[in-house]
């Protein structure tokens, strides 16, 4: 059990520094990110269904937020 969000937030940023390390494929080195939607019950909705749609909005603003920051970085880089 997850106690609030907090805790989730915490859990998830673990899991996304986890695998946001490189990782070697032979010559190449590629660089793995994770997005991560977070939705707590009963705080954000009650309705299981409620909340898998919040929690894949979540997801989807951290893609986003995730993106603009590499596009900054890139374009810093220039």
């Amino acid at each position: 059990d997850v106690n609030g969000r907090d805790e989730a937030d915490w859990i998830s940023q673990k899991v996304a520094g986890s695998v946001q390390r490189p990782m070697e494929f032979g010559s190449l080195s590629v660089e793995v990110g994770a997005s991560i939607g977070i939705a707590v019950f009963p705080h954000d909705s009650r309705e299981v269904t409620a909340l898998l749609s919040l929690a894949d909005e979540k997801m989807y603003q951290q893609k986003r937020i995730r993106k603009a920051a590499n596009n900054k970085l890139v374009n810093a880089r220039r």
